[in-house]
């Protein structure tokens, strides 16, 4: 009969995990423009956060029947082993379920945390590829319409034929770095239309908007540090199986009336392995925190950086076109300046999204 009601309750939980990843996931409508708001609002719909969902279920269902076997057991028993298992149904395997529930439950929160910068990564550096792919389209164009006038001139001997060719090359080179940058768009409308639950080969329409941006110089890392020790599920799983190794210790060492208990020295050997394990994170927890932090302060100084890199670019820019203008210098050298002054202007922006990207994993 024991087997039998095992049997079942296994196969109840493949029903449900079975019903749990063939759930149908409402994407979003192809022709509609989103915001990065709500392409994290559906990428959270449309990820393995509704199957952490799932097993928080079922780590719940597992704890409520350790709670009801715990306290159906009967307390009587006639030997040592028999002692240690009665304590165990009482007390060690209740509280490894509890354990795994609160595990789970903090893995969820990473897990939405990880994917709302996954989506926010996504989103930006699309919007800035697509940005790139319309500079190079301008390029083309720009050195197309010279090359146009260039080879009319040179037939009226009025042009170097050595201009036209300068240009020509100008041109291809564009032309594979537009090839360039079209790849990446494609790759990143792969990951996109995944992450929001979509045919992969989907349009993509997003909303323009400007990386958020605020100041990280002032945090309290020992805040961070005290508010990482409590959310990380891997810190407290460790946590757990060192008060779970408390619990094994203790019903071996007092369950029994030999002098050496069976099995007592390898518990002792778990319960300082836990305790060391733990403690060992509690400090690699600790440099960590130090070290993202110095990071994050290098990150911010990168966007002072790149903004005075763009500074300097759009002033190189606005000397070239006078130069252009009054025929000091060619097409091609123009262009270049238009390019790298455009080219930073994403690198700007790419510095501001690596820093608040590094921000938020930083605090979360």
């Amino acid at each position: 009969m024991k087997k039998i009601i095992n049997s079942i309750a296994a196969i109840t939980i493949v029903i449900s995990i079975l019903i749990t990843l063939s759930y149908t996931v409402g994407a979003v409508p192809l022709d509609k423009q989103i915001t990065l708001g709500q392409a994290q609002e559906v990428a959270l719909e449309n990820n393995s956060v509704k199957l952490i969902d799932n097993q928080i279920l079922n780590a719940q269902k597992r704890l409520d029947y350790a709670k009801r076997k715990a306290e159906i057991t009967d307390e009587s028993w006639n030997t040592d082993t028999q002692r240690a298992e009665v304590k165990k149904v009482k007390e060690l395997i209740p509280a490894q379920k509890n354990d795994a529930l609160a595990v789970i439950q903090l893995q969820k929160n990473e897990k939405i945390s990880s994917l709302k910068l996954d989506i926010t990564k996504a989103y930006f550096e699309y919007l800035f590829t697509v940005e790139k792919m319309q500079s190079e389209i301008n390029a083309i164009s720009r050195l197309n319409n010279k090359l146009k006038i260039l080879k009319v001139r040179v037939a009226a001997g009025g042009e170097l034929k050595s201009v036209v060719e300068e240009t020509e090359v100008a041109l291809k080179k564009a032309e594979q770095q537009k090839d360039l940058v079209e790849r990446d768009l494609n790759s990143l409308t792969i990951d996109l239309n995944s992450l929001l639950g979509r045919p992969l080969s989907s349009k993509i329409n997003l909303v323009k908007q400007d990386v958020p941006f605020y100041e990280v110089d002032k945090l309290n890392t020992n805040k961070i540090l005290n508010d990482r020790v409590v959310k990380r599920s891997s810190i407290l799983k460790a946590l757990n199986d060192w008060n779970e190794a408390k619990i094994e210790y203790k019903i071996i060492n007092f369950s029994s009336t030999q002098i050496i208990p069976d099995g007592l020295e390898e518990a002792e050997d778990k319960l300082l392995i836990a305790e060391y394990d733990y403690n060992k994170l509690l400090l690699d927890e600790e440099n960590n925190v130090l070290t993202e932090y110095n990071e994050l302060l290098n990150l911010r100084d990168d966007i002072d950086i790149k903004k005075m890199e763009l500074n300097l670019n759009q002033k190189q820019m606005n000397a070239a076109k006078v130069q252009y203008n009054n025929g000091y210098i060619y097409i091609v050298t123009y262009n270049d300046s238009i390019q790298k002054y455009e080219d930073s202007v994403i690198a700007y922006k790419q510095a501001k999204l690596d820093y608040y990207l590094a921000s938020e994993k930083f605090q979360k």
